[in-house]
């Protein structure tokens, strides 16, 4: 069976958020984490109080997904299924999710997880041979004379 964790991250913004509601300079987010199997996954809920969500709200009801059997839980249609008899915000169901579909991914030695969309990163671009823009004053002569808007030098 996995193990769930919840863990408080708090970030401190670098600049003052400022809403007509509020005014903050950190930010507490809840890292997720299912393990077990010898493979790991890992979630972050952001809760946001337009929703009502609350880092303390989001840590009770996992204590609460945990005490109806959180543990048990090794796939989506389980998850699912705990989520539908017990719903929580939906910043920590997406936190779960996205913990459970890294760990289901990383059993089924996948970094995608079956079923799932996903692209291999495409081959790097070589570099352009061209400089950037120059005014056209700077332009060939013949370049001028051609009436283009834009040249690369």
């Amino acid at each position: 069976m996995p193990t769930w964790t919840l863990t408080a991250l708090d970030l401190p913004l670098r600049f003052v958020w400022k809403i007509s509601r509020n005014a903050s300079a950190a930010k507490t987010n809840l890292v997720v984490q299912v393990a077990g199997h010898g493979h790991t996954g890992r979630g972050e809920a952001a809760p946001n109080v337009r929703y009502a969500e609350s880092p303390a709200l989001l840590a009770e009801q996992f204590g609460a997904l945990q005490a109806a059997g959180l543990a048990r839980v090794e796939t989506l249609d389980d998850l699912d299924a705990l989520l539908g008899a017990h719903p929580v915000a939906q910043a920590l169901s997406f936190a779960l999710e996205a913990a459970l579909v890294q760990w289901l991914a990383g059993r089924a030695g996948s970094q995608c997880g079956s079923g799932w969309a996903c692209r291999r990163r495409p081959p790097p671009r070589p570099p352009p041979s061209r400089c950037p823009l120059c005014r056209p004053a700077k332009w060939p002569r013949s370049w001028r004379r051609s009436g283009r808007r834009a040249l690369s030098c």
